[in-house]
């Protein structure tokens, strides 16, 4: 990138994805450099260049395109310029809101080279809107177009290329390829779980005898993905449907009919033990935690009941709060929200169905921009816990607290903050996901209809293979997911 820097001046903003590239020859050097022509053509000062390589047009979660806002707040910039329309957005909300909303608001003109008009006019304004509209058309037409072929593949019996292939198999020429050595590994889950060992207890076993696959250790998450997976028995799932594959099955058809007959043994026994929520069980029991003293959130049992006709719901509360467990009370004096169930499960399971209606969300979560905010809330979190901590001792010098009482508060404010230091230092160096996108994106959309059949365990499954741990803080509500 050349250092330009002027105090202000022109932002060039490019952008290209892999795909564009290959079809429509627009490279970053070509449209940098038609950019650059312009401005001299204008007598226009560059201030510098933005450019996103390998960055998809259907949303703004774009480094340079963020840095360039920034810039444009600071004052550094009075003119944006992009090559082409579409390089700013596919998208004709994010097109007009960047547009109507940052650059014109902040007084920054915007010019497309290529479409030859700029909002210092009313028509290059209304030009804006009539092309943001088939900007955003063509998106929609290559997403269609995609999911037809991938379609396709899928019915022609070959796999689709996900980033994460299925363990016990490589991908080469297009085709799943048998593994040796993984395929062994999946032979020896199926005869462990047919042998009658858990799914614990078989990843517990295999990393014991150091028989890791491809994406490092097992759990028993994993283990239970490898044997419902029906890709063993040589067949193609796209979009929730398995169709026949063209590739090596790993598993026998009667081998893998046996291991699903144990699963259903033991799902049927969770379920004559008559589990409902809101009785013997909570949805979301141990997957939430508090945000402000770091107890976890508990369901309160003397909550429903029904009071002149008006029926009081099961609630969510911090084991501070309550005061009821005494070992798992973190800070007396928290007061965090108190969740109604419905309510609370109804935010958890709309934000999973958002995954199942749009998979490309998955991708947005896993993004870089998504670990960055979480940083900063983090580093926000600790400022604030030790902003408590020296008025604690503020208090203590000038209204004569008492000290076993300083001593309380401060060792449980020290301990929640360690945790978000270690917290902060796991994602600073992020550890492998639990969970594939692929295999996120197939639970998410097989969720709605987990849903409607209404079965405790079974959603509850669904929760643990997606959810590490949810964050609570008043309103806010932070999903940790596995696939991250």
């Amino acid at each position: 990138m050349t250092d330009y820097k002027a105090k202000s001046g022109a932002a060039l903003l490019a952008r290209v994805s892999t795909q564009e590239q290959a079809l429509n020859g627009h490279s970053i050097g070509e449209q940098i450099e038609r950019m650059k022509a312009y401005c001299k053509a204008m007598g226009w000062t560059v201030y510098d260049e933005y450019i996103d390589a390998g960055y998809s047009g259907s949303n703004t979660d774009r480094p340079a395109l963020q840095r360039m806002i920034s810039d444009i707040h600071a004052g550094r910039i009075d003119k944006v310029l992009v090559y082409k329309l579409d390089r700013l957005s596919r998208s004709q909300k994010d097109t007009l809101e960047l547009i109507e909303d940052v650059f014109l608001a902040s007084g920054v003109d915007f010019v497309s080279i290529s479409e030859n008009f700029d909002t210092t006019t009313p028509f290059g304004r209304a030009m804006i809107g009539i092309l943001a509209v088939f900007a955003q058309l063509e998106r929609e037409q290559i997403k269609e177009r995609m999911a037809m072929g991938r379609l396709a593949r899928a019915k022609e019996g070959r796999y689709s290329g996900q980033d994460r292939i299925p363990i016990g198999y490589d991908y080469v020429d297009g085709m799943l390829v048998r593994n040796p050595y993984e395929a062994s590994l999946v032979k020896q889950v199926f005869r462990l779980y047919i042998e009658g060992y858990s799914p614990k207890m078989i990843a517990s076993r295999l990393n014991g005898e150091g028989r890791t696959h491809r994406y490092g250790s097992w759990s028993e998450s994993t283990v239970r993905n490898v044997l419902r997976r029906r890709t063993y028995i040589g067949e193609i799932m796209y979009a929730g449907e398995w169709y026949p594959g063209l590739h090596e099955p790993i598993i026998s058809q009667e081998d893998f009919e046996k291991a699903q007959k144990v699963r259903l043994l033991k799902h049927d026994r969770c379920c004559s033990r008559n589990i409902r929520p809101g009785k013997a069980g909570s949805y979301l029991a141990g997957f939430l935690v508090c945000a402000q003293c770091g107890a976890r959130y508990g369901k309160n049992k003397n909550a429903s009941r029904t009071k002149n006709g008006i029926r009081y719901y099961d609630k969510y509360t911090c084991y501070s709060r309550s005061k009821k467990t005494k070992h798992l009370i973190k800070d007396p004096s928290c007061k965090n929200k108190i969740w109604d169930m419905r309510e609370l499960d109804g935010i958890i399971f709309g934000k999973i169905e958002m995954l199942a209606q749009n998979p490309e969300r998955i991708e947005q979560i896993q993004s870089t921009n998504d670990r960055n905010r979480r940083v900063k809330t983090l580093a926000l979190q600790i400022s604030d816990l030790e902003n408590r901590i020296g008025k604690l001792v503020d208090l203590y010098i000038t209204a004569d607290m008492p000290q076993f009482i300083l001593d309380q508060k401060v060792s449980t404010m020290n301990e929640r903050r360690e945790k978000l230091r270690k917290e902060l230092e796991q994602i600073e160096q992020p550890a492998e996901p639990k969970l594939s996108r692929e295999e996120a994106a197939e639970i998410a959309e097989a969720f709605p209809e987990i849903l409607l059949r209404q079965d405790f365990t079974e959603i509850r499954d669904a929760l643990e293979k997606l959810i590490d741990h949810i964050e609570l803080d008043n309103e806010n509500v932070t999903i940790h997911w596995n696939f991250v």
